[in-house]
């Protein structure tokens, strides 16, 4: 028997009700459930050494732990927590062993959903006997760790940034002592954490030592300096790569989606005779600045008069790609048509391609271009004789140093029939 329409209706209505009361008396504890992980207190780190490299866009950490096995036991698991608000940053996570350089296999492990860590686990090169130590070293790469701060600064102005992180290193065991040094760009300063353990000298920062530090602790420090380098970030790179065995050749081109993701240009200072000096800390010294006026747009004739202070800026003129050697035939072009603003230098051991976009690119600003070039097919495809396989080894990337690849695309196109 089928109900008429209303009915359903309303029969629906009501299970739709009941459901919302169900979920709402539940609360919001019914959701995800916790679950906490407990890692074996295996071992102790006997004395860590990290350091945080902020001299660029990339904040790169490297560590040394000195680890004893503490427990009964051989152990040949060592694992190394990453908080949540962290995880999302994480490029790059390698462990090797000191004393022969070798690289260690590191794993993603668990979720800890109740503390909000993110476990990675490394497999030592043969377990480690009770009491016995070994010395490894960790080597952490974080995107988009660092922001500018202020996020809006004048055309003529030097770029600050601030880093916040945890004054010690995070480990998911004791640590008997443990130190933390920032090396900075440059020795120009605004302001940072201190305290007792905490000291300057010149471009580095040094926290610790400190002695019997918990698991998983966390305290945390800021640091506010000067960085006149671009952030930069490719939000997109798209790179096709065509095999021809027909003419030998190997071609190559490649779209950039390209983001300054600095402090942005606040506004466009109209420099004059009678300026006066406006004396701000993130001010260049010794440069007049009138009373700046906002400006809706670029203007050339600003840009022009600050030009012999650029280099203590974010602003971004050219880019600069190390190419495979024997490249060639290149071209650079983006959604207006052929930019001839390109410098090609070749020589038996590399090649350089410099770029000049249209427009110099502040802070907040975007640009979208492709180039391409050729490559002898004969340096990159070989052949094994046993199968008559051929094997391709190119490059997964070509971009420019300490810039951020939020999304990557390859695309290998190859002869028919392969």
């Amino acid at each position: 028997m089928s109900w008429p329409l209303p009915n359903r209706l309303a029969v629906l209505l009501a299970y739709f009700l009941l459901l919302t009361a169900t979920a709402l008396a539940a609360g919001p504890s019914s959701g995800i459930s916790k679950t906490p992980l407990n890692i074996p207190q295996n071992f102790v780190n006997v004395n860590i050494l990290r350091t945080l490299d902020l001299s660029s866009a990339i904040v790169r950490e490297f560590t040394t732990v000195v680890v004893q096995n503490v427990a009964k036991e051989a152990q040949q698991v060592y694992f190394v927590p990453v908080t949540e608000l962290m995880e999302a940053h994480v490029a790059i996570v390698e462990v090797s062993d000191k004393k022969s350089g070798t690289q260690l296999i590191v794993a993603k492990d668990s979720f800890d959903s109740e503390k909000l860590i993110q476990y990675y686990k490394v497999a030592l090169l043969q377990p480690l006997k009770p009491q016995d130590k070994i010395t490894i070293t960790l080597k952490v790469v974080y995107t988009h760790a660092l922001s500018a701060f202020p996020q809006e600064i004048p055309q003529v102005a030097k770029q600050l940034l601030k880093y916040t992180g945890n004054i010690f290193v995070f480990s998911a065991y004791l640590s008997e002592k443990q130190k933390t040094v920032v090396k900075l760009p440059t020795t120009n300063v605004v302001t940072y954490t201190e305290g007792e353990a905490a000291s300057k000298s010149g471009n580095l920062i040094t926290y610790g030592p400190f002695s019997s530090i918990p698991p998983h602790k966390q305290t945390e420090f800021f640091v506010h300096y000067e960085n006149t380098k671009p952030l930069l970030t490719f939000s997109r790179v798209r790179r096709e790569l065509e095999v021809s065995h027909w003419g030998g050749n190997l071609a190559v081109e490649e779209h950039f989606e390209l983001k300054h993701d600095g402090a942005r240009a606040q506004d466009i200072c109209i420099l004059h005779a009678a300026d006066i000096t406006v004396n701000l800390p993130f001010l260049i010294p010794s440069i007049p600045h009138s009373l700046c006026r906002l400006k809706g747009q670029f203007s050339r004739i600003q840009f022009q008069q600050s030009a012999y202070v650029h280099h203590q800026t974010i602003v971004l003129k050219a880019l600069t790609f190390k190419l495979p050697a024997g490249a060639s035939d290149p071209y650079y072009r983006d959604e207006i048509g052929n930019v001839s603003t390109s410098n090609f230098r070749a020589t038996p051991r590399e090649t350089t391609l410099e770029l000049r976009p249209r427009y110099p690119l502040f802070g907040g600003w975007n640009y979208t271009w492709y180039h391409g070039y050729n490559l002898p097919l004969d340096a990159f495809a070989r052949s094994r004789k046993e199968t008559g396989v051929y094997v391709l080894n190119v490059p997964f990337l070509e971009t420019i140093a300490n810039a951020t690849v939020d999304r990557a695309i390859v695309r290998i196109v190859l002869p028919e029939g392969a």
